[in-house]
């Protein structure tokens, strides 16, 4: 599948999958989005048939997967990246830069990637200098939940 439109350079990681079925879900969601670019970090089994039958309509995404050594590799080229996990975490995050995250991402569309540069450094620092942020590290050095406040 050769990927064009607002998503095609959207790339998908995902880091040291345990299930196999997970690898084929996702390539079968990424399809139906119009997204073709997978990459596994040290995927614990892969290729597997639990991928390829979860897969089902998204074979061409999961043949063209690529396997990696590291995150690093992964990643290599990218300009932006998001991070999420189901995994259930103690230090969640904060209201603030999941807000952020989604407004830089909407915007990649409508900026050049100057622009869009300037706009993701905007934030960061707006981000780092957040009471949120400080509440966070300050919840991971004294060991407990973060009470987010969104400023």
């Amino acid at each position: 599948m050769k990927a064009t439109g607002p998503l095609s350079r959207i790339r998908v990681v995902l880091a040291r999958p345990s299930h196999p079925g997970n690898i084929g879900a996702a390539a079968r969601a990424m399809k139906t989005m119009g997204i073709a670019r997978l990459s596994l970090v040290r995927p614990k089994r892969f290729p597997d048939p639990d991928a390829r039958a979860l897969a089902k309509g998204a074979r061409d995404v999961l043949q063209s997967a690529r396997v990696c050594a590291d995150l690093d590799e992964a990643l290599a080229g990218t300009t932006f990246s998001v991070a999420m996990s189901a995994r259930e975490r103690e230090l969640s995050h904060p209201p603030l830069a999941v807000r952020a995250a989604k407004e830089s991402v909407n915007r990649a569309y409508e900026l050049s990637l100057e622009a869009g540069l300037e706009f993701e450094r905007r934030n960061f620092f707006m981000l780092f200098a957040s009471d949120d942020q400080k509440e966070g590290m300050a919840a991971f050095v004294e060991k407990r939940k973060p009470t987010w406040k969104g400023r």
